[in-house]
């Protein structure tokens, strides 16, 4: 009867998911900076120094703690459906990055069992989809991302 009901209980939270939660952000006024950039997807960012980067592909993904809290994601329409990233969610508002209009996302991005809550800017670059991730809980960036989003740079155009 106990195996049964572990069972169970093991099954329901899988089906309804689990919240993974992002490290708490850096303060802004506390961080070291340095620029990354990218030249074969085009892109320079402001990140603090204790962020670790990581290239998989067109992405790359900087971890604090060990935990994926920041994302540069080129995609086309199909992989960013396939992946359960922006385009599972509607847009909240359209805002300028980088000098171009891009929408602002606010969505849960699921990886099998668990979700991420996100924070995400979508522009289209080079015929894809150039997304800017925050992994970070509520609908608002805090002053340390909102920084590095107001540092993102286009470049080799």
């Amino acid at each position: 009867m106990k195996t049964r009901l572990l069972g169970i209980t093991i099954v329901a939270l899988i089906l309804a998911g689990c919240k993974s939660t992002p490290p708490a952000w850096p303060r802004a006024a506390d961080v070291r900076w340095s620029t990354y950039t990218r030249t074969d997807v085009g892109f320079s960012v402001a990140v603090p120094e204790t962020f670790r980067s990581e290239q998989n592909g067109d992405d790359t993904v900087f971890y604090a703690s060990g935990f994926p809290i920041f994302r540069v994601l080129w995609v086309d329409e199909e992989a960013a459906r396939r992946r359960g990233l922006w385009v599972v969610s509607q847009p909240v508002e359209t805002v300028t990055v980088a000098g171009q209009p891009a929408q602002r996302y606010v969505y849960d991005h699921g990886d099998f069992a668990t979700y991420t809550p996100t924070i995400a800017y979508v522009l289209p670059w080079h015929g894809k989809q150039l997304g800017i991730e925050f992994r970070i809980d509520g609908d608002a960036l805090n002053d340390t991302a909102q920084h590095m989003l107001d540092s993102f740079r286009l470049t080799g155009e």
